[in-house]
């Protein structure tokens, strides 16, 4: 038979036992002695088998070869190495038996021929799927109180950073990191940023890693949920306002090369989650909610067109500065609060305080903080911070889309809106 070997390896698993070298060495021994010709090796290393089967790529090689190679057989050494997933487990077996292509795990006895070769297949990558799980919540409540803690959960540190005593403490190079900030603040530009640092501190970093670092929370001494994590090298306002201003120039196209005006900044008052463009080529430009349209676990069963939803800020700020030019004082923009992710949060606190991982203390000081998040009121919409004149709309109309979006994004924060295209206007 015509057979595809295929090998995965996690990174926890690298010294267990399972490497990719032992797997391959024992499915090509198997091959010979079964007579089978292989006609492709097929390697997954560093790959969990709870990522579903688009993430995995050898895997897609494999599945995209088997009517090329005319693949008949499909060998790997245990089933947990092919699939810890129930769901992508049967998303894969719907290709290979439209193909009539078969498997065998060749240190097991798994088979897929009768009701119960299937049931009991079925029953083991449940069994491998909860084991799976049950590890990565034990990982997960552990990183969490770490976190808590102000511990370093990973040694991949920004510029400016190191690990001392299991804590995140700044280094030599904190002075580089906030003059990068300063720099970016005071002139608005990453690449002039960059020369910066190899010209003052011979600092030599590329484009995108400075992106990542001016994004960084770290600076400001926010890890996740904590705010206090670690000491700040960067104060909390100029940090702010590094990031308001990248928000200002960014400038994203989508690879087709047209311009959307909203993209990024209309949220669903149902669910908190971005609306994405929905487009027929270019025309019929509407904005709808992916969780409703893609999973359906929102209400927000409608869209909104671009073009209504210009014309409805423009009629807006037309009747505001109908009768004079007009400027508008802006108030202090408080933090959206992800409720979701704070109540979590309180369980996890809770269930570590039961089980005795933390003192009564850390417990009511860490629950204050987290109630008081919940508590904490959301701005209402606020005019923008903006002199417009009353000829606005003629000169808004006659400059290009790019210029237009730019115009948007200046002065808008957000805007929610629901299930009735109501519209809740946040300006900056």
């Amino acid at each position: 038979m015509r057979v595809a070997l295929y090998a995965r390896v996690s990174t926890e698993e690298q010294t267990h036992g399972y490497s990719i070298d032992a797997q391959i060495e024992a499915l090509r021994a198997w091959a010979k002695e079964n007579d089978h010709k292989v006609v492709g090796e097929y390697l997954d290393p560093g790959v969990s088998a709870r990522k579903t089967p688009a993430k995995r790529p050898k895997l897609q090689e494999l599945l995209e070869d088997i009517p090329t190679k005319k693949i008949e057989l499909i060998a790997f050494t245990k089933l947990d190495r092919w699939t810890r997933n129930v769901r992508g487990y049967y998303q894969v077996q719907d290709i290979l038996d439209k193909n009539h292509v078969a498997w065998n795990a060749i240190l097991e006895r798994y088979e897929t021929e009768s009701v119960n070769g299937r049931f009991l297949t079925n029953l083991m990558l449940s069994v491998s799927e909860q084991e799976a799980d049950r590890t990565a919540e034990r990982i997960k409540v552990v990183f969490d109180r770490k976190v808590l803690m102000g511990e370093a959960i990973t040694r991949s540190l920004p510029l400016g950073y190191k690990i001392e005593n299991k804590h995140v403490v700044p280094d030599e190079n904190a002075p580089a990191a906030l003059a990068m900030f300063e720099h970016y603040a005071q002139h608005g530009n990453k690449q002039a940023a960059r020369d910066m640092l190899q010209n003052q501190f011979g600092i030599s970093l590329p484009h995108s890693t400075i992106t990542h670092m001016l994004q960084n929370t770290l600076y400001k001494g926010q890890y996740r949920d904590n705010p206090q994590y670690c000491e700040a090298i960067v104060p909390a306002e100029l940090f702010d306002r590094v990031q308001d201003d990248m928000n200002r120039r960014s400038t994203w196209t989508p690879p087709s090369g047209r311009v959307y005006l909203f993209p990024g900044l209309l949220v669903c008052a149902e669910c908190g989650r971005r609306l994405t463009v929905c487009s027929s080529g270019g025309k019929r430009v509407r904005y709808r909610c992916p969780h409703h349209y893609m999973m359906h676990l929102c209400p927000h069963d409608t869209s909104i067109r671009e073009d209504a939803l210009e014309a409805q800020l423009l009629d807006y700020l037309s009747d505001v500065v109908a009768e004079q030019d007009v400027q508008f004082a802006p108030k202090q923009k408080k933090s959206r609060i992800n409720r979701a992710a704070v109540e979590g949060k309180l369980n996890r606190l809770k269930e570590l305080y039961i089980d005795g991982d933390i003192t009564k203390e850390k417990y009511i000081a860490d629950r204050d903080r987290l109630t008081a998040m919940l508590l904490e009121k959301q701005e209402s919409p606020q005019k923008p911070k903006i002199v417009l004149g009353r000829d606005f709309v003629k000169n808004y109309t006659e400059i290009p889309k790019e210029r237009k979006k730019l115009f948007w994004r200046e002065i808008i924060d957000h805007i929610d809106i629901d299930r009735e295209n109501h519209l809740f206007i946040y300006f900056r």
